[in-house]
């Protein structure tokens, strides 16, 4: 823009310079045609395209036949001057408005796409879905898709932001790979996506398309030599069923979208009966939160037995929460809706710190009976978990092998080389670990063994027909 200001006032001065001078020149030869008595006298303006940008002053003093030379070479030369002047204003204003063009066009793109993925942004995405809308055809439907990325605060949490963005690139060059010519892919914001299906041929192509962007990001992504894994929830939204302007599609697509993510699966289609489950979820998160703070949830301690001896192993901590509507909620109906809206660190701070406190009072009264917690992936990627457990245990004066940390297989699977660093870690302080449900998921044995683990505790339904199965 500073290139248009500059060649702008640029022109102005040269056109202020020259009105002033052809203005000059045109006073000092009226008092030359007053002393000399000019009988023929030229005043010729020097025009440009839109405006006199000056004067061209011609006199003699003779009329005659002699003198008509004369004339026409004056005259010819004031329009030669004229012509040059205007060849060059017109050159500058083909400069100027080319800048102006370019910058005009360089400010449209800054509008309408993203500047890290080059993709559209949600203003050009809401415009695209607008005109669409209003020029599908009766029999033809649209659908619209709203995808996010699972774990990707994780990732920017644990990798740092620069890695978060150089993956938003990489999956925006697949996305954009995945979908056919007429469909638009957008980023929204963050780590939400937004996809017009434009045409619907077919009512199992959204579905269809929608399979195809999720194993299109199945494949690992290397992020600058760290392995990243993606996986996407996307909801699907139908016009004209779903809704019939921009903003109701996209609302139901990504209440669509949040079901998927809920049940733990790929793609969901828009149902009216989903509204009601997301201000549920919604009302429910708010409570949780409100929990935690106010320190309303529960801690029941489970007792584990030797065997053969039937004495006291240890206990395992599990949290309730006695919720006022609903009564006693169990982890499973809660601890997810922690994890997929970033509560799950708080509620595990809150649950360590109850744990911690349980230790130092049993150590006061002479039981040195471990405790056992469960933790997620999750709270082990938490980057002041390792200095929380420090601080807590060393406060309290607890010593560090009566602390126990459990962890699932799937969890461990689901980012190993994660896991096992956090694991290490912890474990040369001096916490216990467990493996928990030990047989519901696909776990590497060489993982397994290379982790610094104390016990491992077999899923029921891995054991369950033990005696009669041989």
């Amino acid at each position: 823009m500073g290139d248009v200001y500059a060649i702008t006032a640029s022109v102005l001065l040269a056109l202020g310079i020259s009105i002033l001078v052809s203005a000059l020149f045109s006073v000092r030869d009226m008092h030359a045609r007053a002393r000399i008595h000019a009988r023929m006298w030229w005043v010729l303006p020097a025009l440009t395209i839109a405006f006199i940008a000056g004067y061209v002053c011609v006199a003699s003093p003779i009329v005659g036949q002699q003198d008509a030379g004369i004339n026409k070479l004056a005259v010819a030369a004031a329009f030669f001057w004229a012509g040059c002047f205007v060849w060059g204003m017109a050159r500058i204003s083909q400069r100027v408005v080319r800048e102006m063009q370019r910058i005009a066009a360089l400010e449209h793109h800054r509008a309408t796409y993203d500047a890290l993925t080059s993709l559209p942004n949600r203003s050009f995405f809401v415009q695209q879905l607008q005109q669409a809308i209003a020029g599908a055809a009766s029999q033809r439907r649209l659908a619209v898709m709203m995808m996010d990325l699972d774990r990707f605060k994780l990732i920017n949490d644990t990798l740092g932001h620069h890695y978060g963005d150089i993956l938003l690139q990489e999956v925006s060059i697949r996305l954009h790979g995945a979908l056919r010519s007429s469909d638009l892919v957008a980023r929204l914001g963050g780590d939400e996506f937004g996809i017009l299906i434009n045409p619907v041929d077919d009512p199992r192509h959204p579905s269809i398309i929608a399979k195809h962007v999720s194993s299109v990001l199945e494949g690992p992504f290397a992020v600058e030599g760290y392995p990243a894994d993606v996986r996407a929830s996307i909801g699907v939204a139908y016009h004209p069923e779903h809704g019939d302007s921009a903003n109701i599609l996209m609302k139901n697509a990504e209440i669509a979208m949040y079901e998927a993510k809920r049940r733990s699966v790929d793609v969901m289609a828009y149902d009216p009966v989903f509204d009601t489950h997301d201000l549920d979820r919604l009302n429910i998160l708010s409570e949780l939160r409100q929990a935690i703070d106010q320190a309303e949830l529960l801690i029941h301690y489970q007792p584990q037995f030797h065997a053969h001896s039937g004495a006291l192993a240890g206990v395992e901590a599990l949290v309730r929460w006695p919720h006022p509507r609903l009564g006693l909620l169990l982890p499973e109906e809660f601890v997810v809706l922690a994890e997929q809206s970033g509560l799950i660190n708080r509620l595990n701070r809150w649950v360590l710190s109850i744990v911690l406190e349980q230790l130092a009072a049993w150590r006061r009264a002479g039981i040195e009976t471990p405790i056992s917690t469960n933790i997620s992936v999750i709270n082990l990627q938490d980057p002041v978990l390792y200095q929380y457990i420090t601080d807590g245990l060393r406060a309290r004066e607890v010593t560090p092998s009566r602390l126990r940390l459990e962890i699932t297989e799937t969890a461990v699977m689901s980012d190993p080389n994660a896991a096992l660093a956090a694991v290490k870690r912890l474990s040369e302080l001096g916490v216990r670990f467990s493996i928990d449900d030990f047989g519901t998921g696909y776990s590497s044995l060489l993982y397994l063994r290379e982790m610094p683990l104390d016990e491992i505790k077999i899923d029921r339904s891995f054991i369950a027909n033990l005696a009669r199965d041989n």
